[in-house]
């Protein structure tokens, strides 16, 4: 298994990158990752994403250690989609607990969230969205888009679990060999030096699914090197990628 990332700054926010990347490997049997997008309409939304992120450490490791002390079922006799729920449901608990405690205001925790759990052996994937975010499994590019109307990860916390969860965006994959998961500021590149020859290619095509500089630990980060320097192409928002390819 080959894992891919990349985190860049856009063009258009100058001081922060208001993205977070997350990865960690439980075990022999889970890979899970997550890309975190601060909203730009938030305040401090660099923090918001970042909080997020720890919160999401804090659970796989907690986890991770319940299953060696015997709290949590051995994961290699779990699926990816149970996994993912409980992962999920131990966050919004502690992330609002968090919040409650530094007394955020709803304005100080916003941001999307996709996040993925990987089975290794069997390299099933289950994936939520909450949120915009670009998904891309064997060749297929999903965008999740919401009109601008995301249901964020701060909104309601205080209902009751089983609920919310049942109407958040879900997919699951089979069997996987080329698997992505992005912020939306993969859609937000353009072409701002106009004396370069334009990229043809759909940029999020390009990042998520094609296959050039594969041989590379860091081929995204040369892809996205080369956008610039030969093109003159930006992204214009932060971007967060996750790949892993078997």
């Amino acid at each position: 298994m080959q894992i891919y990332t990349t985190r860049k700054i856009g063009a258009f926010h100058p001081v922060y990158c208001e993205d977070f990347l997350f990865q960690t490997i439980l075990g022999s049997s889970f890979f899970v990752t997550a890309v975190i997008d601060g909203s730009t309409m938030g305040k401090d939304s660099h923090f918001a994403s970042a909080l997020i992120g720890k919160v999401l450490q804090q659970v796989t490791q907690e986890i991770y250690y319940q299953e060696f002390t015997g709290e949590y079922p051995k994961l290699d006799t779990i699926g990816p989609s149970i996994l993912g729920a409980e992962i999920i449901r131990r966050m919004r608990s502690q992330f609002r607990k968090i919040s409650r405690q530094l007394m955020l205001d709803l304005t100080e925790q916003l941001a999307t969230v996709v996040l993925a759990v990987i089975q290794l052996e069997k390299r099933d994937v289950w994936v939520i969205t909450l949120g915009d975010g670009y998904i891309a499994c064997d060749g297929k590019l999903i965008e999740i888009e919401q009109g601008n109307k995301p249901d964020y990860f701060a909104y309601r916390l205080s209902e009751e679990f089983e609920g919310w969860f049942a109407e958040q965006a879900i997919h699951e994959f089979a069997s996987v060999k080329d698997f992505s998961i992005a912020t939306d500021g993969v859609g937000c590149f353009e072409q701002l030096d106009k004396q370069k020859p334009p990229f043809s290619a759909p940029i999020d095509a390009y990042l998520l699914v094609d296959d050039t500089f594969s041989e590379l630990p860091k081929m995204l980060d040369k892809k996205i090197t080369l956008l610039e320097n030969e093109h003159g192409v930006f992204p214009t928002d932060d971007v967060a990628v996750v790949r892993v390819k078997w």
